[in-house]
């Protein structure tokens, strides 16, 4: 509930598109989700469900815990198809534990100051508040 009034009394005080009131760097890495939902809305589109990858460091902590198989054609593939204007360079190797894969989403600064955030998805659970509210359901949502 205090995430959702701090930001209704941001918007109140500056206005939804003012820079205390940045939500687009907020969602998504700042993938313009929030304008593009914008667009669709104003358009007159109806948004029935958001769904993907939330969470950069979860991501990232899955893709090395299990990686999908084949996965260095994957790169070569794309090297060929763009004319080699993309290298095929990172190759992660096999599978590695959940607390190898966690050390390395820290030392590539994938994780919050405190991983405690994006391993509880506090941090999923507030982007996906600020979704929320930009499709109008904010008002019974809380991250309890």
């Amino acid at each position: 509930k205090e995430l959702r009034h701090a930001i209704d009394a941001a918007e109140r005080a500056r206005g939804k598109l003012s820079a205390k009131y940045m939500r687009e760097v907020t969602v998504s890495g700042a993938i313009p989700v929030i304008s593009t939902l914008r667009t669709l809305l104003s358009s007159g589109d109806k948004i029935r469900r958001v769904d993907g990858i939330f969470s950069v460091s979860m991501s990232y902590i899955m893709y090395r815990i299990s990686p999908p198989p084949r996965n260095s054609e994957c790169g070569l593939f794309d090297e060929k198809m763009t004319g080699g204007a993309f290298k095929a360079e990172a190759d992660l190797g096999d599978a590695c534990s959940f607390s190898e894969a966690l050390k390395e989403a820290v030392s590539l600064h994938l994780m919050e100051t405190d991983p405690e955030h994006d391993l509880s998805n506090e941090y999923t659970a507030r982007m996906m508040m600020i979704l929320a509210k930009e499709l109008g359901f904010d008002s019974s949502l809380s991250l309890e």
